[in-house]
């Protein structure tokens, strides 16, 4: 059993430790990693001739395929839309030109406009990248209909079983299924979807395992999820230091956090450095060419910043530590 935190925590030699010890305890709950790790990123398994089916099918079918949300929102989950180039000169970005072709002025284009743009080529993209967007259509936060999520999951498995792939459920969320990809002829284990600083941790281990598997990217992904996550639970713990702020500002609920648990000028340095993993995520997610040292750097900070929020959202205020490092949840 670990000794308990001595009194003083006040420098940043503890934080780096607490990284350390801390987020190094992973967990095997990685659904979507281990599936999809085995799909190299310049491979098709997946060919145009599925790919046709599948979004003839969702064309054809009348289905919204960005669900209840808003198709910026939608494709926001998926890419940087801010760093993707307009095709009307009035835009600087393809955030502004689906804005004005498709929420101003919502006839200018066909609904199944994304299928065939260049600039998401999902009849050419990585299988990774296609089942992704697939996954995303029934995901719960996007699609609450679940006999529309049935028909939908039907119809793609459908086509890509000739390919060797299907979408599986890959557990709950709230107590709505969410799917992942699944490679045919591999073992299936269906989790439930962990919550709080356990989803954080799971994140966070996800994030390593693709370092390794060289998806550089991906680890972005993760990490930006594990920064959401860790968000959410200090709102969860401490909703008076997020007052006004919406559950999507995840940097700013971090700012107030530390803010309000490490007032002062003495603690400037601590509230900065937490500042930097939330854009450093999104960089690298969005990053094609973004290289292994890149991705590690994001992972050690989003790591360190999780490991600072969770040591202050359980540390004592009468300078004891709540638990052992032991019994944390990481």
């Amino acid at each position: 059993m670990a000794d308990r935190w001595p009194n003083s925590y006040s420098n940043m030699n503890h934080a780096g430790f607490v990284a350390g010890t801390l987020i190094s305890r992973q967990t095997a709950k990685l659904n979507f990693t281990k599936e999809t790790r085995a799909v190299n990123a310049d491979h098709h398994e997946i060919t145009e001739v599925t790919r046709r089916a599948i979004l003839d099918h969702l064309a054809l079918s009348g289905i919204p395929w960005a669900g209840r949300l808003g198709e910026q929102e939608f494709l926001a989950r998926l890419y940087d839309l801010s760093s993707m180039p307009s095709t009307d000169s009035r835009f600087r970005d393809a955030d502004g030109d689906i804005w004005q072709h498709r929420v101003r002025n919502p006839n200018d284009w066909e609904d199944d406009w994304v299928f065939t743009d260049r600039r998401f080529d999902l009849l050419h993209a990585t299988d990774d990248r296609f089942l992704r967007f697939l996954c995303e259509t029934i995901h719960p936060v996007v699609r609450a209909n679940d006999e529309e999520v049935g028909n939908l999951v039907y119809h793609y498995n459908q086509h890509l079983e000739f390919d060797g792939w299907q979408i599986i459920e890959g557990g709950k969320i709230s107590g709505q299924r969410f799917f992942v990809p699944h490679k045919m002829g591999r073992r299936v284990q269906v989790l439930d979807e962990p919550v709080g600083w356990e989803k954080v941790q799971d994140l966070i281990g996800e994030a390593r395992d693709l370092l390794q598997a060289g998806l550089y990217p991906r680890v972005g992904s993760a990490c930006r999820d594990a920064l959401i996550y860790v968000a959410r639970e200090l709102q969860a713990i401490a909703p008076e230091t997020a007052l006004g702020l919406q559950e999507g500002n995840v940097q700013g609920i971090l700012e107030a956090f530390l803010k309000a648990k490490r007032p002062g000028k003495s603690n400037e340095r601590l509230r900065a450095y937490a500042r930097t993993p939330w854009n450093f995520a999104q960089q690298v997610q969005h990053d094609t060419e973004a290289d292994y040292i890149s991705a590690a750097l994001c992972l050690e900070a989003v790591a360190s910043t999780a490991a600072i929020a969770y040591l202050l959202a359980t540390y004592d205020q009468g300078g004891d530590f709540s638990g052992d490092i032991d019994d944390s949840p990481f």
